[in-house]
């Protein structure tokens, strides 16, 4: 208290809230805060502490200026305490106890700004005596994702640090150890896990608590916190922050406060539920669910929309104000229809409902539901596949799941009872069927298995405009040096002049896809045909590539990064290796035994999906001799591939002859395409379809026709 009475002035004029039982150290501050300073201390009912509104009552009856809150207590609160705003004698609030998100303080600063009362995030830990940083919040908080915990209160000092105990870089996470006069002597008669928790000060006297908890320091925000480090989950092995999913779920308009938890699907896989509860009922439907899940496909990658959206009126809180994440429901898959499921009529129809209950865990499932907007995702999608072909005994291409867009048993059903004709000629991967006179956009994937990203453009083009994946025709695997983009580009540019002998052409790629659809582009033009669009989707030149393998594989740059890791660094990645071999053995062990159950999860069935080898990809990125032409051109560029670059353009505007736009994009490379820039894309491909008419071979005058639309 001496050490932060700068900070909050405590008086004989104060009225706290012990709000908190004494068995939670965040009554240490309610109790002592008021008596230590002559101020007056109200013990509040436990009943109260459920009631909104008797709160409500209770803070203005007792003219309380000093009320201590968990960030979720508040958010229950709210709407009462805004109802009587003007009757508060409030001047300051504090949070603690759990992470804070600042942007389900939005409507409060609306109304009542951030002076009055002040609203203090204090970050704190038991072991280190509650409190152990301060910062004050401010409007434009709300309008970040990060929760702020600002800096240590002066008694203590804190540590970012990396595994191997050394600091870790501004902007960077690390863990948060606490050093200083409130740090703890230990667990009483637990001494192992005091040695594990409590360790010696490297930089200087005294001990360090390791809290477990992953924060980030920059020069102008202070401390961040960024969630336990326990907290990150893996899904489909991306690591994800649950946190970065609850802030853009309370970004919605309609959303109050949410939380968002992982939990093992039917086949063991992980995956996410969300719960949220909204600014006013009335609005807990099917299409609400589907509104929030379009919504976060804007924002977040695949990997990272949850499998079911549950409406809750309030979250549920422990005693102490804290989330209760084991009183939360089950989550149920969601089926966003709100017409009631209809039956399968067929025999294809029922063994496929069978097939989707088993893999996505859900009762209730009809023919028209969509995959996706049940909890599916592209893995699932793949054992649909494996399972039609082991139940049913028919093939299904991937390419042909996607071709209208949505995926439901229905449509499945129809593609298994009605095969399509088949047609000589190139690899394409997935085709929108239109009329024969709608311009074909023309997408280039780099191997099959991500072309089910391709669905997100399907319901954004319109009806005017046919889609075809291309991929090459290769056996998958790593790429070799026999390998190259100017051969893997010459059978897609036959399969394209078969399906539209004369341009104008458009044309997109996405990663090596998009050195691909360069070369393709090139190549027309040098045959004198228009390319109306060319569209090139986080892909860098040749020489940015062959840049960040000089610096990144160069002897001078590996062995300081081996050094640094040490021989815990170097047997973490030789168990890396190992834990891959071990996986890779239980494959072939389920191939062999399909019936047996194994704990891991399971693609079902034998699909033959080679892995895509992201470095050899590179390697034959950077092998690729790219020669400049003048289609017009737009590159959506995602920030952390142009940090790697160091070139807002990865390297295009030294290449590219003709036109060129660039699009920054806030997302990491996997999620290009699948957030709002899909949308995005398909706006451009239709703007520059309605100029078709009059891009010529000319390249003056087609330049024009850019520059000025």
């Amino acid at each position: 208290f001496s050490a932060t009475d700068a900070w909050f002035a405590p008086g004989a004029a104060d009225i706290w809230t012990m709000f908190h039982s004494y068995a939670f150290d965040f009554s240490v501050w309610e109790l002592w805060g008021a008596l230590l300073h002559g101020g007056t201390l109200v013990v509040v009912p436990r009943s109260v502490t459920r009631s909104p509104a008797a709160l409500a009552d209770l803070l203005v009856s007792e003219r309380v200026t000093v009320l201590s809150a968990t960030p979720s207590l508040f958010a229950a609160a709210m709407d009462e305490l805004l109802d009587r705003a003007e009757e508060l004698s409030l001047r300051l609030v504090v949070f603690g106890g759990e992470a804070l998100s600042p942007r389900t303080l939005r409507r409060w600063f609306e109304r009542c700004g951030d002076q009055s009362p002040r609203l203090v995030n204090m970050y704190g830990i038991t072991e280190t005596t509650v409190h152990v940083t301060y910062r004050p919040l401010r409007c434009a908080d709300a309008e970040q994702d990060r929760s702020p915990i600002g800096v240590p209160i002066p008694d203590l000092a804190l540590y970012l640090l990396d595994g191997a105990l050394s600091p870790v870089a501004p902007g960077v996470a690390g863990e948060l150890f606490v050093g200083g006069a409130g740090v703890a002597r230990g667990y009483l008669n637990r001494p192992e896990l005091t040695a594990e928790r409590f360790i010696q000060n490297p930089f200087g006297p005294g001990r360090l608590y390791r809290s477990g908890d992953r924060a980030r320091w920059s020069r102008d925000q202070g401390f961040s916190f960024e969630g336990r480090i326990d907290d990150q989950v893996k899904v489909r092995g991306f690591r994800i922050e649950l946190g970065e999913i609850r802030a853009a779920l309370i970004d919605h308009e309609v959303v109050a406060d949410a939380v968002v938890l992982a939990h093992q699907g039917p086949q063991g896989d992980t995956r996410l539920a969300a719960y949220v509860v909204l600014k006013s009922s009335g609005r807990e439907s099917a299409s609400l669910r589907g509104e929030l899940r379009a919504a976060l496909q804007e924002r977040l990658p695949e990997y990272m929309i949850p499998s079911s959206f549950t409406v809750l009126d309030e979250l549920p809180l422990t005693a102490n104000g804290k989330l209760d994440r084991k009183a939360l429901p089950a989550p149920v898959p969601d089926r966003t229809s709100e017409d009631a499921a209809v039956a399968p009529r067929t025999a294809t129809e029922a063994a496929l409902v069978g097939i989707w209950r088993e893999l996505l865990g859900a009762e209730t499932i009809g023919i028209h539901d969509d995959f996706f907007e049940l909890g599916g995702h592209s893995l699932l999608a793949l054992s649909v596949l494996a399972e039609v072909e082991r139940v049913l005994g028919v093939e299904v291409p991937l390419k042909r799941l996607f071709e209208s867009g949505t995926v439901t048993v229905a449509g499945l059903a129809a593609k298994i009872e009605v095969p399509p004709k088949r047609e000589a000629g190139g690899k394409t991967g997935v085709s929108l069927e239109r009329s024969d006179s709608s311009p074909i956009l023309f997408f280039v994937h780099a191997d099959e298995p991500t072309m089910v990203t391709l669905r997100h453009f399907v319901s954004r083009l319109g009806p005017d405009v046919r889609l075809e994946g291309l991929v090459p025709e290769r056996a998958g695997g790593p790429f070799d040096r026999s390998e190259s983009v100017e051969g893997m580009a010459r059978p897609m540019l036959d399969t394209i002049r078969r399906m539209q002998p004369r341009g104008p052409y458009y044309i997109a790629g996405f990663s090596l896809g998009g050195l691909l659809a360069y070369e393709i582009a090139g190549r027309l033009r040098a045959a004198g045909e228009p390319v109306a669009w060319l569209g090139v989707l986080d892909a860098a030149t040749p020489a940015v590539d062959t840049r960040w393998l000089r610096s990144h594989y160069s002897l001078r740059q590996w062995v300081p990064r081996q050094w640094q890791r040490g021989p815990r660094g170097e047997l973490a990645k030789i168990g890396e290796v190992a834990r891959r071999k071990l996986t890779s053995q239980m494959v072939r062990l389920h191939l062999r035994q399909p019936d047996r159950a194994w704990p891991a999860y399971r693609v079902k069935g034998s699909l033959n999906l080679p892995r895509f080898d992201h470095l050899s990809a590179v390697k034959l990125g950077a092998r690729y001799a790219c020669v400049g032409h003048d289609a017009p051109m737009d590159l959506f560029a995602t920030e952390p591939r142009i940090a790697l670059a160091s070139s807002d353009s990865l390297g295009w505007e030294e290449v590219h002859r003709g036109v060129l736009r660039v699009h920054r994009v806030a997302v990491d490379h996997s999620a290009v395409v699948t957030g709002a820039h899909v949308a995005r894309i398909a706006q451009l491909n239709a703007l520059y379809a309605r100029a078709a008419e009059i891009v010529s071979t000319d390249v003056k005058e087609a330049r024009r026709v850019w520059e000025t639309n």
